[in-house]
């Protein structure tokens, strides 16, 4: 089940997904030291946290477009999208923590991204057979 509703993405082209990603990925996560019992364990969640980053942040523009551009309201709500990361009404992306949001919005948005780069590439595949 989806938090994204259908009618939340209908008109949203893959430029305005690219938009809204590009705000997610581009907060800050909001790591609290009084959260961790000690500085290791602060800085083990700290590496997960930036591996994702790094990874969302170094996509282009043009590369988060081209793989949110073309699926219909049903793949987006449905198939990219999922419980906790969801487009809102306002097309701006949520995201519903399960333990600790630092910790989880970055690997969200890529999981988001590479399920929608794939079926964008199938796609892309099928047209080409």
């Amino acid at each position: 089940m989806s938090n994204t509703k259908i009618e939340h993405v209908k008109n949203l082209t893959g430029e305005d997904l690219a938009a809204a990603f590009q705000k997610f990925i581009a907060q800050k996560p909001g790591f609290e030291s009084q959260d961790y019992s000690d500085s290791a364990s602060y800085q083990q969640a700290y590496r997960s946290y930036k591996k994702d980053a790094d990874f969302n942040r170094t996509l282009s523009y043009i590369q988060v477009e081209s793989a949110f551009e073309g699926h219909s309201p049903e793949e987006l709500a449905h198939k990219i999208f999922n419980q906790r990361l969801y487009i809102k009404e306002n097309g701006d992306l949520g995201y519903i923590a399960g333990q600790y949001f630092p910790t989880e919005y970055q690997d969200a948005a890529k999981i988001a991204y590479l399920k929608a780069k794939r079926l964008a590439d199938q796609r892309g595949d099928d047209s080409n057979a």
